[in-house]
């Protein structure tokens, strides 16, 4: 199993939990717990995704150098077992990693990775 990283400590397991008074009475932890409160729910970023389809984009001539080069936090796969999803490549040759992580109606965990390779 892995470690967790968390304010540049190591982790065995990391136990979160929240109650709606802020309050954890009767919990008894162990004189080695550590706390950390993690605050609340971070926006939602944006990433800039280009359509190179469109002619203003492709008339710029600047290059894509982004490292992110997608991110979509809603995306609901409505069922399917399977889906594409389109998106552009960087124009930065390298080695890419394609993380799909999720959480299923029933509550089951998705995660997947995939490599993939842009050369110029």
């Amino acid at each position: 199993m892995g470690h967790y990283i968390f304010e540049g400590q190591r982790f065995d397991s990391i136990l979160s939990f929240s109650t709606y008074k802020g309050d954890y009475q009767g919990i008894k932890l162990d004189p080695a717990t550590q706390l950390f409160n993690k605050g609340c729910t971070q926006a939602t970023r944006y990433f800039y995704t280009p359509v190179y389809e469109e002619e203003k984009v492709k008339t710029l001539g600047k290059p894509d150098f982004r490292h992110t080069l997608l991110w979509i936090p809603t995306l609901q796969s409505n069922g399917q077992k399977e889906m594409t999803i389109p998106f552009y490549t960087s124009d930065l040759p390298g080695e890419y990693t394609i993380t799909v992580e999720g959480v299923g109606k029933n509550g089951t965990i998705v995660n997947a990775t995939h490599t993939i390779i842009v050369t110029n």
